[in-house]
């Protein structure tokens, strides 16, 4: 123990150097209760970058540190105390840096000092990591001694911990419920799609979630989301009809789908089709020429009136009328439109005696042949029914389409034929003589 309490003023002798080479050789030799915190790693094995960071410890002692264990560098306790053969302490961290640094002094009394000259100073370490400390940790008032300080730490319940999902600070004691019920990074999910997401990021996605309820702008009607745009295109009647190229961004839009509706129902009549009035409210509302409006008024009427009189009720045969470049949210709108009023516009053209396509010539001839609906499949007399219908004239001022209609009628079709012919001549009789 001489050589840790020699004269600090005298100057390295060579029994002096062969002690510190002794010493140094025996670095190594630390105690297990003396490594209990901190390295006992010699100075030729730590890397430099760690060397330079490792200073004294910073905690609070109770009682207060005794002078002659602080480090002069750092101005903190000893952490893996070294001597100078010159009688000096430090930190290991810290005079091993102050040598590269400043140079191959000791920085008290600027002696000639080699790092192979420092030698650890156990006595020193085992009375600092004695010592009584006071946890660091705000909140708590535990006291153990120096060398228990990090397991203490690790278990502390005032310890502050990062959160694993933000990142953020938080005493070991509050983290799970932060975690849980805090965090802006824990995971909820969404009561519509039922899709998991960080809770910072639930608000972004109810503004663009497919299930979503929400409400439609025009009519308030509420649907969710993904519907939304099937709703606009063919349900709401108060939302406008985009343009063909609104996805290369024009924005213009033309009327309210319930314009549209009252305009196909006013085509359908054939007195109103002529009518200035109807033109000119067409001009109006879907800001068209006078000459536009009377063509697409007396398109419309075409339209109606042959799905109605031709008995279509499938939308793939009325969406078959279009042109193929025809406006595709429009088409199925009309098609929608026209559906939905093919049982009023019947009962309208009944009371209203709006003209069915009328008989204006018949033919007909017997051959033998084998009948279509014949069982036995034998040549039987057929009758051959050559009809051609006209429909009513249009308000348009087209000329009325004609068509033919060949029917096979056997023998038994043309009895029961006959005999429906009958009753229904018997029942104009009858009201005729009223």
């Amino acid at each position: 123990m001489s050589v840790l309490h020699s004269d600090s003023s005298s100057g390295p002798s060579d029994f002096e150097n062969a002690c510190c080479a002794a010493m140094a050789s025996a670095f190594h030799g630390s105690t297990k209760d003396d490594s209990a915190y901190g390295s006992s790693v010699g100075p030729a094995t730590l890397p430099g970058s760690l060397i330079e960071e490792t200073q004294g410890y910073d905690v609070e002692f109770d009682p207060p540190l005794e002078s002659k264990y602080e480090c002069p560098i750092c101005l903190m306790a000893l952490r893996e105390a070294v001597q100078t053969p010159c009688g000096h302490r430090f930190c290991k961290g810290c005079i091993i840096k102050s040598l590269r640094d400043a140079g191959q002094k000791c920085p008290i009394d600027n002696e000639l000092l080699l790092e192979n000259q420092l030698f650890p100073d156990n006595f020193a370490k085992r009375e600092i990591l004695s010592l009584k400390v006071k946890c660091p940790s705000q909140g708590c008032n535990r006291k153990m001694e120096l060398r228990h300080l990090e397991e203490h730490e690790g278990q502390c319940e005032f310890a502050n911990v990062e959160c694993p999902q933000c990142r953020a600070p938080f005493q070991r004691r509050l983290i799970e419920d932060h975690m849980r019920l805090e965090c802006p990074r824990r995971q909820v999910s969404c009561e519509n799609c039922a899709m998991f997401m960080a809770y910072e990021d639930k608000q972004d996605h109810d503004h663009t979630c497919p299930l979503a309820y929400v409400i439609c702008e025009y009519c308030h009607t509420e649907l969710i989301r993904e519907q939304m745009s099937s709703h606009y295109d063919m349900d709401c009647p108060m939302a406008p009809i985009p343009c063909t190229f609104t996805d290369f961004g024009c924005p213009e839009k033309a009327s309210s789908k319930e314009d549209v509706k009252k305009l196909c129902n006013d085509c359908f009549s054939s007195t109103a089709v002529g009518s200035d009035r109807l033109i000119e409210n067409t001009s109006s509302s879907l800001s068209a020429t006078p000459e536009e409006a009377s063509q697409l008024i007396c398109s419309l009427h075409k339209l109606t009136r042959h799905v109605l009189f031709r008995g279509l009720t499938a939308a793939e045969d009325i969406l078959g009328l279009f042109p193929e470049n025809f406006h595709q949210s429009l088409k199925k709108l009309l098609t929608k439109i026209i559906l939905e009023n093919l049982a009023a516009w019947r009962s309208e053209a009944e009371i209203s005696q709006i003209s069915l396509p009328r008989l204006v010539d018949m033919d007909w001839r017997v051959d033998i042949k084998t009948a279509s609906d014949s069982v036995s499949r034998m040549a039987v007399p057929t009758c051959l029914l050559h009809i051609k219908i006209r429909e009513d004239a249009s308000p348009c001022g087209d000329e009325p389409e004609t068509s033919v209609v060949t029917v096979e009628l056997s023998k038994e079709t043309l009895d029961t034929m006959l005999d429906g012919l009958g009753r229904i001549c018997d029942q104009l009789s009858a009201i005729a003589t009223k």
